[in-house]
């Protein structure tokens, strides 16, 4: 059975963990890392679709999901760090969904 890299296409299938070993697993941790960059921006942009769709400010969320404006503002960013499960619950709450439905995107 291929591994994931190998049906992603980014090795080729020749290759395979034990012949590359090291290398190998730095393919894959760049794919999983530009995987969870890419995820985090569209998470933000689906945050920035809500918070206008509820026509809600930054300072109005974070109010309701109790965190800061700054931290809505680094999420909704072109660089936004990982984002805790307490503070996707208090964003869900405030949009008055469940979470399951703020991450579905």
């Amino acid at each position: 059975m291929l591994s994931f890299a190998h049906q992603m296409g980014l090795v080729p299938e020749m290759i395979t963990p034990n012949t590359l070993g090291v290398q190998y697993s730095k393919v894959y941790l760049r794919y999983v890392m530009q995987q969870n960059r890419l995820i985090r921006r569209q998470f933000g942009q689906r945050l920035i679709r809500l918070r206008r769709k509820y026509k809600l400010t930054q300072e109005q969320l974070a109010e309701r999901a109790g965190c800061t404006d700054k931290y809505i503002q680094m999420l909704e960013g072109k660089n936004p760090s990982k984002v805790s499960i307490d503070v996707l619950k208090g964003i869900a709450d405030a949009f008055g969904m469940p979470l399951w439905k703020l991450l579905k995107f």
